[in-house]
């Protein structure tokens, strides 16, 4: 399993997943390593049934029924063709969009008051 990632040693988990009461840890770290793995010019995760089972410690029916959990929540879209599962955050668009808004914020063009120069 070493290296199917980027040279990131973290997984990203939008908060309103982290919040939903109806989703488990694990389908929450589920989420997670599909958004790290979809970070490609695709946009979605390519990683066969099984591996994802060994990332996760779950059997492949588990595996399938945190899947359509989170699909029934829309944090995912899941497409098999040619027995090759395609699996797409549909949340990561707006989680994109966030990490916009707290840059321009860090860099200051979105704040109209400096209260850290107020002293």
């Amino acid at each position: 399993m070493k290296n199917f990632m980027t040279n990131d040693k973290f997984i990203i988990i939008e908060f309103d997943i982290l919040d939903n009461p109806d989703l488990t840890n694990t389908e929450k770290i589920l989420y997670g390593y599909i958004a790290a793995l979809s970070k490609n010019e695709y946009g979605c995760c390519f990683m066969k049934t099984s591996s994802l089972c060994k990332l996760v410690n779950l059997k492949e029916r588990q595996l399938i029924y945190c899947l359509n959990k989170l699909k029934k929540f829309n944090y995912i879209s899941s497409t098999v063709i040619k027995n090759k599962r395609y699996i797409t955050p549909t949340i990561n668009k707006f989680i994109e969009e966030r990490e916009k808004i707290n840059k321009n914020l860090l860099n200051g063009s979105e704040l109209d008051y400096n209260w850290l120069e107020d002293e």
